[in-house]
């Protein structure tokens, strides 16, 4: 391959992660400022929410590894072919 552009990071993977945290934010904070209107059907649909979000940044963490894995794999082979260039 020629290419190393499949090891990019798409910029949309880091907005999702990004609005993902803002949206559990948000959620807790709005749990926080109003306790008492959290209660029975409320607090199951917000608790339900707030796993949802955690859900998709799990799988979006996944493929963040993914990537860092590949990025970490071309640095080792870049250092070890700059390695036999400089003996």
């Amino acid at each position: 391959m020629n290419s190393i552009q499949h090891i990019k990071i798409p910029l949309s993977l880091l907005d999702r992660m990004n609005i993902d945290h803002a949206r559990i934010n948000a959620q807790i904070n709005a749990m926080a400022d109003n306790p008492t209107a959290y209660t029975g059907e409320v607090l199951k649909h917000a608790l339900n929410v707030i796993q949802w979000h955690l859900g998709e940044q799990s799988e979006q963490l996944e493929v963040l590894q993914r990537h860092a894995h590949r990025i970490n794999q071309l640095i080792d082979k870049t250092d070890e072919i700059l390695s036999r260039g400089n003996v």
